[in-house]
């Protein structure tokens, strides 16, 4: 009767209440016959419809149409259709309770849904703002969703609007079944100018331009992904799209791009053949980053990881049986046998690691400043030249489990989900995984820049982005659901400590009354904590490194009380006896609040202690490396690192997990520290040129690259 009522009495508006039923019962083909008979006749009259899926009158929407993916894909068409949107009492809050003029009051007592009102702000409510977009009818064009086989699925409702330069383009499944098709083809409507009834093609109602070089981009208003098509498949063929059921798209801001040698975007669009991403930009960067992070995940193949993890184990074994009796001849074969099967890994390994260290290095200098690329291409290190470098890096790292046998106490299970050993938590192909990716993130630190490789590494991974990557890798390599993230972070947390990111500034050398950490071997000249303006003597990345003097390596905060003769670490302004893991600022990074847990109660924040202590012993992975490429490992350095977990597990204890307490009269510094991901752009913008001054710390708000 709507028709009628609109053609024939000449109605303004009225109750679309065939919009509400036939969608509700899938009688998809009457409806688009609805929509077609009005377009034939006059297509204005489409805006006159007052569609809605509820009434005072009429059951409620979350009864006749549930809460999932249908009633969300019935409310696009309502917001998107020409005309005029309804929203019946208690649609968004999902009420079940008939609302009519027969009740004076509500007899339930009902409460919004959350999921459902914070669904309906998301996907419907931005619909609602651009009805500006939606509301006319003279731009309006429904569209027949071809399959493969020439018939139209009737079960789809594709259509498009345009006013001014923005366009829209809906597509919904209402139906609970898969379907393939394209959309290029309008049903015909009438053309009040010309006369007569007239069909048009997708690039007429999306008004492209029909430039057959660029490519398409679009953004579904729903998900937020953005799509690229090229032009030309776009302009002849129609938009080809696979829904699942009851699959809504609002694909919006199109725009026309063209491919230059900065921006390829047709290389892009035929990398994602199709599939949407979050930001095309970001796309755009990954696109360039993509020979590196291929290489990366080569060399972290399942493969190359097992035949590693299968020689430490071996050795192991070996090292074991090392006392026993046997045939001197024998033993001898054995041993280079070993020898050589040693090298085969080696080389195995060593010959993807220099293809990442070479595809690294071009996509770092390629993501640089261009200004910068000249100082930074000048201190460059030949991969080829770093194959000495990588065998002791290869044999430190297989020799990480004999460290244990020099701790005081066996290690705990935390320690052995983090660390390879004799006996891990986890596979020894997982286990062995971030070791090898910390290993090749530090080589390649050290072929931009030996100088100061911490804070290049800090900057290769958020420059290279990778994050994704890693996480990528080590699922592979079986950690699972988001584990393999949580390892990739927590490789970015040593990163941070190693660069000296959230380090206050404490007292310099020279004010000073007593000598600071004098028990340190002087093996080498000595480094500056970063930020602390404490000299400390270490060995640097050589052999024979104290762990009381590896303030960076332990990836503990360099605070050093002088008071304490051991050397121990402990937090400006505490007491001796209290010792801090990380440094106040860090606790402001939203890795580390989620890799230990950090929760709100009672208006406490608080840790969890078995992520912590994860945490922390994960962080001894530098020393312990570095330790293990020793001759002769000093127990008494092995020994203090496992005191200085210990301390940092009985101040948490004591502070009752909670991180106020555990920070004591550093947590003002927390406050008014800025956020680490500020200090990582100041160690960005440092970087390009060695021979500059350190930068100083910037003021206000940095943003992050």
């Amino acid at each position: 009767m709507e028709g009628y009522f609109v053609r024939t009495l000449g109605m303004h508006r009225v109750y679309n209440s065939a919009f509400m039923v036939m969608l509700r019962d899938e009688d998809n083909a009457k409806y688009r016959s609805v929509i077609k008979n009005t377009l034939e006749f006059d297509p204005d009259i489409m805006k006159r419809y007052v569609n809605f899926m509820s009434n005072p009158d009429e059951r409620t929407a979350v009864d006749q149409f549930g809460t999932g993916d249908k009633c969300f894909g019935v409310a696009v068409m309502m917001s998107t259709l020409p005309g005029l949107p309804m929203f019946g009492h208690g649609q968004i809050e999902g009420f079940t309770e008939k609302y009519g003029m027969e009740y004076r009051w509500p007899r339930y007592d009902e409460s919004p849904d959350p999921w459902l009102v914070e669904r309906h702000e998301r996907e419907i409510a931005p619909l609602l703002k651009r009805r500006w977009l939606f509301a006319e009818s003279s731009n309006f064009l429904l569209y027949d969703f071809f399959q493969g086989n020439g018939t139209v699925d009737e079960d789809v409702f594709a259509y498009s609007n345009r006013n001014g330069s923005e366009r829209a383009l809906v597509v919904y499944n209402n139906h609970y079944g898969t379907s393939r098709g394209t959309i290029d083809y309008s049903a015909a409507y009438a053309d009040k100018g010309a006369g007569g009834l007239r069909q048009q093609r997708l690039r007429e109602g999306l008004g492209l331009s029909g430039d057959y070089a660029s490519v398409i981009a679009f953004r579904d208003s729903l998900t937020g992904l953005e799509y690229l098509r090229r032009a030309g498949d776009l302009l002849d063929r129609g938009l080809t799209l696979d829904l699942h059921a009851y699959q809504c798209h609002v694909f919006l801001d199109w725009r026309e791009l063209r491919s230059t040698a900065q921006y390829p975007w047709d290389r892009l669009c035929d990398s994602l053949n199709g599939r949407g991403v979050p930001n095309l930009d970001d796309a755009l960067i990954g696109l360039e980053l993509q020979p590196a992070h291929d290489a990366l995940r080569r060399q972290l193949e399942p493969g190359i990881v097992r035949m590693f993890a299968g020689l430490a184990q071996h050795l192991r074994t070996r090292a074991a049986g090392k006392n026993s009796k046997g045939d001197r001849e024998r033993d001898e074969l054995r041993g280079r046998k070993e020898i050589h099967e040693r090298n085969q890994i080696f080389g195995q390994t060593w010959a993807r690691c220099e293809a990442f260290l070479r595809a690294a290095q071009s996509a770092y200098l390629a993501r640089l400043p261009e200004e910068d690329r000249p100082g930074v291409r000048e201190r460059l290190t030949d991969p080829g030249l770093l194959v000495p470098t990588f065998r002791e890096r290869m044999l430190a790292a297989l020799r990480i489990p004999a460290t244990e046998s020099l701790f005081p106490t066996p290690w705990t299970a935390a320690a052995r989900r983090m660390l390879p050993s004799p006996s891990p938590q986890f596979t020894a192909t997982a286990m062995w995984g971030p070791i090898l990716a910390w290993c090749a993130l530090d080589l390649l630190a050290e072929s931009i820049d030996r100088e100061k490789p911490e804070r290049v590494a800090l900057d290769l991974f958020d420059r290279l982005r990778l994050r994704e990557p890693f996480a990528q890798a080590f699922a592979a390599l079986g950690f699972e659901g988001e584990e393999a993230w949580r390892v990739a972070a927590r490789i970015k947390i040593v990163l941070l400590i190693g660069a000296g990111v959230g380090t206050p500034e404490a007292p310099s050398a020279e004010s000073t009354s007593e000598p600071v950490a004098q028990e340190a071997p002087v093996e080498s000249e000595g480094i500056e904590a970063k930020g602390t303006g404490v000299e400390v003597k270490s060995a640097g990345r050589g052999p024979n490194i104290d762990a009381e003097a590896d303030v960076k390596g332990t990836g503990f905060s360099p605070y050093i009380n002088p008071a304490d003769s051991t050397g121990a670490l402990a937090p400006e302004g505490n007491s001796s006896d209290e010792k801090l893991a990380l440094a106040p600022a860090l606790w402001l990074d939203p890795d580390v609040r989620w890799l230990t847990g950090v929760h709100e109660a009672e208006g406490h924040f608080y840790l969890v202690r078995e992520l912590y202590e994860e945490l922390l012993w994960w962080l001894l992975m530098p020393s312990l490396l570095r330790l293990a490429g020793e001759a002769a490992p000093n127990r008494a350095s092995v020994e203090e690192l496992s005191k200085t977990v210990a301390e940092a597990l009985a101040t948490a204890e004591a502070a009752h997990y909670r991180i106020d307490a555990l920070l004591g009269s550093a947590a003002s510094e927390v406050e008014e520290a800025e956020a680490p991901a500020d200090e990582v752009q100041t160690i960005a913008e440092g970087i390009a040129s060695s021979s500059e001054p350190e930068p100083s710390e910037p003021e206000g708000t940095v943003e992050t690259p």
